[in-house]
């Protein structure tokens, strides 16, 4: 539920700087909200309960976002799972160190 709350918050005005999530299957019931925030969402390519590649479609053409959709099942970025896949966590922390990285420059800017 840590990404789908994260992603009804992106809304507001302010709230925040930036917002991450991870594996965020509710976030398909709130497809019509647009982030005010910059926002970076990961999907792992299988999801038992819906297409992220539908999902993803969608959210693709909102302003401030970036989904990202790699290898894996649900877990992939979790050592402690069975679905724990290493090059994909990896690739997505290095996304998150650049997402962090222009965030904060952004707001130094401001």
């Amino acid at each position: 539920m840590g990404a789908t709350i994260a992603w009804q918050c992106s809304q507001y005005d302010q709230l925040f700087t930036g917002v991450i999530g991870f594996y965020g299957s509710r976030i398909r019931d709130f497809l019509d909200m647009t982030p005010a925030c910059n926002t970076l969402l990961f999907f792992p390519e299988v999801e038992a309960s819906f297409n992220p590649r539908e999902v993803a479609n969608v959210l693709e053409k909102k302003e401030k976002l970036c989904v990202k959709i790699v290898k894996g099942q649900h877990g992939f970025a979790n050592p402690d799972s069975t679905t724990f896949h290493a090059e994909s966590k990896n690739r997505c922390f290095q996304d998150i160190d650049g997402f962090i990285k222009e965030c904060l420059q952004k707001e130094n800017d401001s």
